[in-house]
């Protein structure tokens, strides 16, 4: 239907008032040009290949961020846990006291076993080695019922046992309730700074490991030694306690050497990481022992560092020794085909002592003490303690949501772009929107993240450069701080470009999402606007 209207030109010249009488239709007309256009098969080929397109760039950018986000967090984890180490050394109570006990499990009043590590046992078995098994071997697990046919028997497992005992002596310690961070030191002059403290330590040496005490307080030991013979040590600054194995325990408290707090008792050397224990190569392991603490040196500080060598050296026990000392051979009888008994006096269990980790007289003369240390560490923690939080979030969102959404999405427009015509079942159309509005949530958390993470990182800038410079400790815990300073500073940046990328992937899904609206938008109107000029 036309709707006609009929308009009377002004009559301001005389020239149109000679001018015929003129009609102007307007009508809404169907363009059967565009209907035609989006109907065709080459702009519906158009528009899967843009979909398809950009989940493609969603999907990269999310591998890409991934990348990003976890060797940040992989670095960021591994200075903190060992910032965390460090304080745990520094509130650990000093050692005061040792004595020597045979044949006992527990040690006197106010003392504890300086020894501290736990066998761990072994799981249930299956013994197959002297019947005419197909395979006769030992295997994890019960008996089946065809292994108990062929005569195989069931070994009983073996709970874990403590390993306290060193030198067949549970060597005890007693500890002062003081840490570290609340120990009075004196100035580089050896003097303390009250009244009532005396000086402990070799007056004629190096002050910097020298601590101040009240006058009723026991000075702590700084070095413990394990020899055969005594009379190498005759300086008269170490105290002897008797050990089996033809073995003399000494300890100091006039060495060189800060406050002993920490123990050790692995093979090889002591790991960096606090949880791991180093193992002897290619050793023999017990099928049935649980390996699970069995695994060795595997966490590197800074991509090269596996071993603590703060921790000093006391004496090494041969694994057979050990065993026996602490009943774990005896334990082993009971299973026939152990054979740790014949090779385990080639490996070696190593007793090592610790320190507090070193802070220099100097840094507390000017101010950098180490309460005011723990201090700055405090508030970069929490700067930390957020952009942990957002790596994990991102790592967790990107394996979930990024990966798993983002394939299947992926998936689903290759499948629409290599299909004719494309698939148009209801529950593919459901899912792009479900992953259309996570995309959107998810993003917006990340950006809400990021604006928190560089907030507490410039807020506590000062205190992260001061962690960069720092100089006041041995070489691996300065460049621990350091190491924890620059990974926090470096994620300014990557934050930023975790924002930028965020930013993009929102681009990508409004043109993914937006552009066939638009388009189905179009078409459902089916008409537009139309002027012509008829009889002109």
């Amino acid at each position: 239907m036309e709707i006609e209207e009929e308009i009377e030109p002004r009559q301001s010249f005389s020239l149109l008032s000679e001018a015929p009488k003129k009609t102007i239709t307007l009508r809404p007309t169907v363009l059967e040009d565009d209907e035609e256009l989006f109907n065709s098969e080459d702009y519906q080929y158009i528009k899967r290949i843009i979909s398809f397109f950009t989940a493609s760039l969603v999907l990269i950018t999310t591998v890409i961020n991934f990348v990003l986000t976890a060797s940040a967090y992989q670095k960021a984890v591994a200075s903190q846990n060992q910032i965390n180490y460090l304080f745990d050394n520094w509130n650990s109570h000093y050692v005061v006291d040792i004595q020597s006990i045979q044949d006992k499990y527990s040690c006197p009043k106010d003392y504890k076993p300086m020894v501290k590590r736990a066998w761990p046992g072994t799981v249930e078995g299956c013994n197959c080695t002297a019947t005419n098994f197909t395979t006769p071997t030992i295997m994890r697990g019960e008996c089946t019922e065809k292994q108990v046919k062929a005569d195989c028997k069931d070994i009983q497992p073996i709970l874990k046992m403590a390993l306290q005992k060193f030198h067949n002596r549970l060597i005890c310690i007693k500890r002062e309730p003081i840490d570290f961070l609340e120990t009075v030191r004196p100035n580089s002059k050896g003097r303390c700074p009250g009244l009532n403290q005396r000086l402990c330590g070799d007056p004629d040496s190096d002050f910097s490991y020298h601590i101040c005490v009240k006058g009723n307080q026991k000075c702590p030991i700084t070095d413990i030694i394990v020899t055969d013979d005594s009379s190498t040590i005759n300086d008269g600054k170490y105290t002897q306690v008797e050990l089996d194995d033809n073995k003399v325990l000494l300890f100091s408290k006039s060495a060189d050497f800060l406050p002993v707090v920490q123990f050790k008792l692995t093979e090889g050397s002591p790991c960096i990481t606090e949880n791991e224990y180093d193992i002897t190569k290619n050793r023999y392991v017990y099928k049935l022992i649980d390996k699970s603490t069995n695994e060795g040196c595997i966490t590197p500080l800074n991509d090269e560092t596996l071993y603590d060598k703060r921790f000093r050296f006391i004496d090494g026990i041969s694994e057979y020794d050990l065993f026996k000392d602490n009943g774990i051979l005896d334990a082993m009888k009971s299973n026939e085909n152990y054979k740790g008994q014949e090779y385990s006096r080639d490996y070696t269990f190593n007793l090592y002592q610790k320190s507090y980790i070193r802070w220099k007289l100097s840094c507390e003369e000017v101010g950098l003490t180490r309460q005011a240390i723990y201090t700055k560490v405090q508030n970069v923690e929490q700067a930390w303690w957020w952009q942990s939080l957002f790596k994990l979030f991102c790592l967790y969102n990107m394996l979930i949501t990024g990966f798993i959404f983002g394939v299947v999405d992926w998936s689903k427009n290759l499948y629409d772009l290599i299909k004719k015509p494309a698939s148009t079942h209801p529950c593919l159309e459901i899912w792009g929107k479900i992953t259309h509005w996570i995309v959107i949530s998810v993003s917006f958390c990340k950006i809400f993240f990021v604006y928190v993470c560089v907030s507490y990182i410039d807020k506590y800038e000062y205190s992260i450069r001061i962690l960069q410079l720092n100089k006041c400790s041995d070489q691996l815990t300065n460049d621990i701080f350091g190491e924890l300073g620059s990974s926090l500073m470096s994620s300014r940046p990557d934050n930023l470009l975790t924002l930028k990328l965020t930013m993009l992937m929102l681009a990508f899904e409004a043109i993914k999402y937006l552009t066939p609206s638009i388009v189905d938008l179009r078409k459902s109107q089916g008409y537009v606007h139309n002027f012509r000029k008829k009889d002109i």
